[in-house]
């Protein structure tokens, strides 16, 4: 059940980061819905089974856009590394650490996106349209993080790949 709820998390968040519009005054932004869930299989489930989730949400990203194979990939298994080596830290339950989580990586995602695809010439925005593509994958990347979490904790519970809590009361003291 783990592989078959990872490949419709996976699939629903390309087809929902694809097929949403774009605005110029954005730096034409989208949502990192697969970033988001690269994020939750960092802060949820072992390093295995993050990385299977970043390959694979990279191979995604990558096939649906202009960017070269493996870059995207590259980015989303080195965030989910850095995020799950703090995921004991982290209070990932609560929204605002979620978010936080998941502006903080879009921040990195559209830089080290931007400097590679420059560095090698594939694209020639400049500094300014990056700045702004960083600034509202930001802002999306904080209200992305914390649904996809809810939204994965409660398929992965209802395949019963994770305990959940059905409430505050189910907790012995």
């Amino acid at each position: 059940m783990n592989f078959i709820v990872m490949a419709l998390l996976l699939l629903s968040a390309a087809a929902l980061q694809t097929l949403q519009p774009t605005l110029v005054f954005m730096g034409q932004a989208k949502a990192p819905l697969l970033l988001a869930v690269t994020l939750y299989y960092a802060l949820r489930r072992e390093k295995s089974r993050m990385l299977l989730a970043a390959l694979l949400a990279g191979m995604i990203q990558d096939g649906t856009s202009l960017i070269p194979m493996g870059v995207s990939s590259a980015c989303f298994a080195v965030m989910g590394l850095v995020v799950s080596r703090f995921a004991h830290v982290v209070s990932s339950d609560h929204p605002l650490s979620l978010s936080l989580i998941g502006g903080g990586a879009g921040v990195l995602l559209c830089l080290s996106l931007w400097a590679w695809l420059s560095w090698s010439g594939a694209i020639r925005y400049g500094a300014g349209w990056a700045l702004t593509k960083t600034f509202w994958t930001a802002v999306l990347g904080m209200w992305t993080a914390p649904l996809v979490y809810i939204a994965a904790c409660g398929l992965d519970g209802y395949a019963g790949n994770i305990l959940t809590r059905e409430s505050v009361s189910d907790i012995e003291p």
